[in-house]
């Protein structure tokens, strides 16, 4: 035996290998459980940060909605309301917006048009084997608004709805979807679109945010 390593050194030494064998996996249950725990909470602040973005989105949706119609005497107060959501919204993803932008707001509707982001793509869909007649005058009153990335296509009888209609398949276009069916039904004489949510159907992820599809005969 080694000089200095007594008997009773050496049951020391290996009590201590003994309790280490069961330290480690307490240890490591543990930390299992406080990185359970940590993962769970961020989960929920997750869930919760998604919650409520999904309803401001849909808050600023409809002040957006409000702006775009014209002001009246029944809907100062709401106007109001839209365009305090409108300047909130903006001032914190773009910057304050401009006093002379908000004058213009408040004393005339937002454009139809909101394809600030050049993303926006319109398919004019008619049935097939009918005239073009309407689906070109919907092109040229769409470009005359400013809208671009227009593209012109026919679908069979079969999978061609009932009556005219603009769908989007994603819920952040509602609002590009409803002016675009607002600004159709306005300007193009004979024709009048409703909007339709596709955006739970099987095939909505294989359009891109910002596809918009107007069904015409």
């Amino acid at each position: 035996m080694p000089e200095g390593d007594t008997p009773q050194r050496k049951d020391f030494w290996d009590k201590a290998d003994v309790g280490g064998k069961w330290l480690i996996p307490i240890v490591v249950a543990f930390a299992t459980i406080w990185f359970s725990a940590t993962q769970t909470a961020r989960d929920v602040r997750q869930k919760t940060f998604d919650s409520e973005r999904a309803e401001k989105q849909k808050t600023f949706e409809v002040a957006i909605g409000i702006l775009r119609e014209p002001p009246s005497q029944e809907t100062v107060e709401l106007r109001k309301w839209a365009l305090t959501v409108f300047k909130d919204v903006t001032k914190n993803a773009y910057g304050e917006v401009p006093q002379g932008a908000v004058d213009e707001i408040s004393k005339r509707p937002l454009p139809a048009l909101s394809q600030a982001s050049g993303q926006l793509r319109v398919f004019i869909i008619r049935l097939s084997g009918t005239p073009t007649a309407t689906s070109d005058q919907i092109k040229s009153a769409l470009t005359d608004a400013g809208y671009t990335g227009i593209i012109l296509s026919e679908q069979i009888p079969s999978l061609f709805p009932q009556s005219a209609e603009v769908r989007y398949y994603y819920e952040s276009d509602l609002a590009n979807a409803q002016s675009l069916s607002d600004y159709i039904n306005q300007n193009v004489n004979g024709v009048t679109t409703i909007v339709r949510n596709k955006s739970r159907d099987p095939d909505a992820s294989t359009h891109r945010p910002g596809d918009l599809h107007v069904y015409v005969k």
